[in-house]
């Protein structure tokens, strides 16, 4: 789909935004992170399910650099086995080191990022699980067993029959949020419009 007749520079970074606006998903970090903070928000409800007492944004896990925040979620049981700090990380297929998989990209870049601190974390027991998705709402498959099993952890904890039910409903509610995400960077990259279509777009809104 294309949302504007000819390239033109984005109103955002002055780069070129193309006709499909798929620079629109490398830009504006602004509203890249509302929308990941919304995925995070859409995930934590299957946590609380499996854990209380998980919790989001927790620092100090890491003792020599106790500002670092690898835990969008933290969760001492959700997750069989472990105490987990669970990543998000969204990328777009047209980022740079997207390579041909932009999931994995992003899922071995969490875990590179955070290498030199897995034994601080370790040591406190502490696992480093990234969360990776793409732009377009695809999720990574070691992302998508890890969810899996906090579903199965939950449906336990309150005797539900069918875990994929709550799978089911998570990954559309994060569904829901990756696609706010990307019309709010869009949004954002396009030029501003003014006379009658600048009226039509406020009486939608």
């Amino acid at each position: 789909m294309h949302f504007l007749e000819d390239s033109r520079e984005c109103d955002k970074c002055g780069k070129i935004l193309d006709r499909a606006c798929l620079h629109a998903f490398c830009c504006a970090p602004a509203e890249s992170t509302i929308g990941h903070y919304r995925v995070c928000d859409a995930i934590l409800p299957l946590v609380h399910l499996a854990d209380t007492s998980a919790c989001a944004e927790v620092l100090g896990l890491i003792p020599s650099a106790p500002a670092l925040c690898p835990a969008d979620i933290f969760s001492a049981t959700a997750v069989p086995g472990c105490r987990a700090a669970l990543d998000i990380g969204i990328m777009s297929p047209d980022a740079t080191g997207a390579g041909t998989d932009c999931c994995r990209a992003i899922f071995e870049k969490k875990c590179k990022d955070y290498s030199k601190y897995r034994q601080e974390l370790a040591d406190d027991q502490v696992e480093y699980i990234p969360l990776a998705f793409s732009s377009y709402g695809r999720i990574h498959p070691t992302s998508l067993a890890i969810l899996e099993n906090i579903a199965r952890r939950a449906a336990l904890r309150h005797g539900y029959r069918d875990h994929q039910v709550l799978l089911r409903r998570t990954l559309k509610n994060v569904s829901v949020a990756i696609w706010e995400r990307a019309a709010a960077l869009v949004d954002c990259c396009l030029p501003e419009m003014s006379g009658d279509g600048a009226e039509i777009i406020r009486r939608w809104r």
